[in-house]
Parts: C-alpha cells; structure tokens; sequence
C-alpha cells in the first residue's frame, strides 16, 4: 500500500479529453465501437522494439496510447488501467476462481523524450506496478479516496488490455458453437476501453476502442484510436525519434488546422467592419440595408451611410478621439439602433449595448468595467433614463446634446458647454452644416475594438468580452458560417 501511495500522489483526477458533450449526471453507460490497426510489416518491427527494450507489445501499446493522449489535450501524466489474471502465487494454480485485478499504469511524457526513451519509462512503471498487484483496486480507492463523481471510473477512466489469444473453438455434441464477434462491446464501463489484438497467421495488430456515447461521437473516438495507431506505425520506423516529431494528425485534420490558422482573407479596404460596410455602400448604394418589420421603416445602404457618417461625426464633435472607447448604446430594436452602432464604428468607437430588458442594476453594473466614459448614446424615448445621470447623452436622431451631473466633459472640442455640481441638464445644439464640413472622420484600424458585450459572469457582476473589427470581419467572411450580405 505503501507503494501505490507513493506513486500515485498528485494522479489527475480525470484525463483532459476532446469530448463532444459534458459528462452527465446520470450515465447511461451506452457504447459504441471504432477500430483502426497497423500492418505486418509494422506489427513485427515493433515486436522488435519491444524485444530491443525488454518490454511486451503490451508496454509498446500503453506508450502509444499515452503518446496520442497526451497529443490530444490529456497532458504529460497518462495513467491508464489495465487488468491482471490475479494468481501471481503458486498456491492459486490448483484453484478454481476469479481474482482478476486492475492495476492503474501510470505514464510520464514529459520532457520529449525519443518513444525509446518513454518505452523504458513504461517498462520501469509497469513492472512496479505488477510487482504489487496483491492490492485489491477497491481497496485501493478507498484508501487513496479520490474525489467521487457519479459515472466517472475512479483513479482511472481508460482501460488498456492485449489480446493474444486465438479466437475460442468451442465443441458441444450436436451443436455448432460460432464466436460473435464484437459481442458485449457496446457497454461502455469506462469512459475509452483500448483492446490490442495481435492477429495470429496473416500478422499485424487490431486496435478496438470501446468509447461511452454519453461523450463522444464517433468521429472524435475514431480520431483517437486512428492517432494511436499513426504513433505506432512511427515508433516502428523510428524509435529513437523525439515523440513531438511524431505527425498525429490525418492530412484532413492538418489541412483544417492550416485552414482555421490562416483565417479567412479579405481585402484591405474591407478588413474592418467600418470598410466593409463603406464598400458594401459603394458597390449597392440603392439596395435595401435594414428594414423594421415593426414600423415598416427601411434604409438604403445610401441613406444608412449617410445618417451613419453624420452621427459619427455629431459624436466626434461632442466627444472628440473615441478610439477604443466603448460607447454604451440605450435604444429599441430599430432602424435608428442600425444608424447608431454604425455611426460609432465610423466614429472610431466600439459599440456597447445596453440590454433594455435587464434590471436597472444589471444596466448599471454592465458599464463598471468600462473605461469610464461618460458618454451615453439613446434614441428619444429613453432621454431620461436613469443612466443617463452623470453622463453626456447623444440623442441618435435630432441634434441635440445633453450633458447633465459634474466634471469635465473627457474629450469635448468645439467649445462644448458642461454642467457645474448644481446644474441642470444643459442643452447645446450643433451646427449640422459645420459638422458635417468641419469633422473628418478617422481611418479605422482592424485591431481597434469594435464591440464589447457582458456576460453573467462568474460572480454575478456581468464581464466585458471585447471583439475588435479583424474578428468580427473574418468572422464574417468565413465560408464555413454561410453568412451572406
């Protein structure tokens, strides 16, 4: 006991895996059954591996197995469970019975060792860990206590076991006895259950997995099994290669990795959603652009661009340089919501939105991890909002400006009034004419923000996510999302 004790201190409490679903409350224990393998040709160079190192197939396998593992988000530490016949003592030979036992075969890949190098790190472990096998595993378990979750195998969620035997001829007097292959597969006791079956006569091996349908699919135990598979056939070419050099991956997975890190490509003049939209206007100024099903109000690309550039540049002129700044948003699903977020993008801004439907104190708290604009965009219905206090407001239609609270007004050019400790609300009007003459609006950069939005947050408080322009155009323009302008 002491043994396990020792080298089990610090077992992860569970592998880190690619699964497809989280895991439930309440397993169903339902399975499914992929298979991949290697040739003859490979299954004999690894026999000779095996022999090279003093080790088993078996050990040649779990080295394996824990290389694509850990190749596919599980780590350096792989511990593994396999099964023992339990009758280690000679006393047992005479006995009928069951003692089988699983052993727990922990794996270190750290460091990038050659697979050479691992096989003899798996060979040291192993043959410890068959040297204390008396230990029952629910003794075990109950000694080391690890944390206890419902439908989650303990100290171990992947089973590994070799299959050297023919296939069982069974007689029976009048009866023909044919073995089923794949019978009882589809129960699923752990989460990933490896058998390697050495094929006796033609050569190679067999690799089965048994996977638990409650978190996988199919297609992603396929891709571990197939991973596993590819290490083998790499360690039979070339043991003494480092295993990050080992390629894992089907040339399909690599070439949707080359993919997905190159990005959609878009043009210069379109790599921020500001130019994407001003091209888009170029190329189909009469075309419709928003529609409001509610008011049957519509805009086209035409009009949209022009309402949009003299908001942007009705915020430059109250505001002054808005780059970066998020600039909070208070108004109904509209044509006008439309002219407002884009005017701010035009206006070097990133747009935030206040969500109508919340608490006043859920609005409020969504701002505090602002950078402390006082800026607050409305339509007219909501001039009077509460949030409205202590903040510069910007009616989206209108010209009209409302500063109302204390202090500076951060970022106000053109002379702009503000209001004193005791002042009412102030009301300065613009010149449309000298805005729209006077105000250049600047050039946006694709790494600037362009929207930031809160989440619940882990605390109850909302937590600002913020997307810049780069992210939201290449979202934009990927064709695996089939989103049309």
């Amino acid at each position: 006991m002491a043994y396990w004790e020792g080298v089990l201190e610090g077992l992860p409490q569970e592998l880190e895996l690619p699964v497809d679903r989280p895991r439930p409350v309440r397993p169903s224990y339902r399975g499914g059954v992929v298979r991949a393998g290697v040739g003859a040709g490979v299954h004999r160079a690894l026999v000779g591996v095996a022999r090279g190192a003093g080790a088993s197939v078996l050990m040649v396998a779990q080295a394996a197995l824990a290389v694509a593992w850990s190749r596919s988000g599980a780590g350096v530490d792989v511990p593994v469970g396999t099964v023992v016949a339990g009758r280690g003592d000679e006393v047992l030979d005479e006995v009928v019975g069951f003692f089988v036992n699983t052993l727990v075969l922990r794996t270190d890949v750290s460091g990038d060792p050659s697979f050479g190098e691992l096989l003899e790190r798996v060979r040291e472990a192993d043959l410890g860990a068959f040297a204390h096998q008396e230990v029952p595993f629910e003794y075990l378990v109950r000694e080391l206590n690890p944390d206890r979750v419902v439908g989650r195998h303990p100290l171990v969620q992947t089973m590994l076991s070799m299959d050297t035997e023919s296939p069982a001829a069974l007689s029976l007097p009048g009866l023909r006895c044919t073995p089923v292959e794949g019978a009882g597969e589809r129960v699923a006791k752990f989460d990933l259950d490896v058998t390697v079956r050495e094929l006796p006569g033609q050569g190679g091996v067999q690799i089965s997995l048994v996977y638990a349908a409650d978190l996988f699919d199919e297609a992603t135990a396929q891709g571990l099994v197939d991973r596993m598979s590819r290490v083998l056939e790499a360690a039979a070419l070339d043991p003494g290669a480092p295993i990050s050099t080992i390629d894992v991956l089907t040339p399909g997975e690599r070439a949707d990795l080359e993919r997905w890190g190159t990005g959609p490509q878009s043009t210069p003049e379109e790599s921020t959603v500001a130019g994407a939209f001003l091209a888009r206007a170029g190329r189909c100024p009469e075309a419709v652009a928003v529609v409001d099903a509610a008011s049957g109000a519509e805009l086209t690309y035409r009009e949209l661009e022009d309402q949009a550039r003299a908001f942007a540049k009705k915020i430059r002129s109250s505001f002054g340089n808005v780059a970066d700044v998020a600039v909070p948003v208070l108004a109904e699903r509209s044509v006008d919501l439309v002219v407002a977020f884009t005017g701010i993008l035009l206006a070097g801004g990133a747009y935030r939105p206040v969500h109508l439907g919340h608490p006043l104190n859920r609005q409020r708290d969504s701002l505090v991890d602002g950078d402390g604009t006082p800026l607050l965009v409305v339509d007219a219905a909501h001039r009077n909002h509460p949030l409205a206090e202590g903040r510069t407001v910007l009616t989206i239609t209108g010209n009209d400006t409302v500063t109302t609270g204390t202090g500076p007004l951060v970022g106000a050019t053109n002379g702009e009034k503000t209001a004193s400790a005791d002042a009412g609300p102030v009301v300065s009007r613009t010149d449309e004419d000298a805005t729209s003459t006077d105000v250049v609006l600047p050039a946006v950069l694709p790494d600037q923000l362009a929207y930031v939005m809160s989440t619940s947050g882990s605390t109850g408080r909302p937590k600002a996510i913020a997307i810049t322009h780069r992210s939201v155009v290449d979202l934009a323009v990927d064709p695996a999302w089939e989103i049309t302008a």
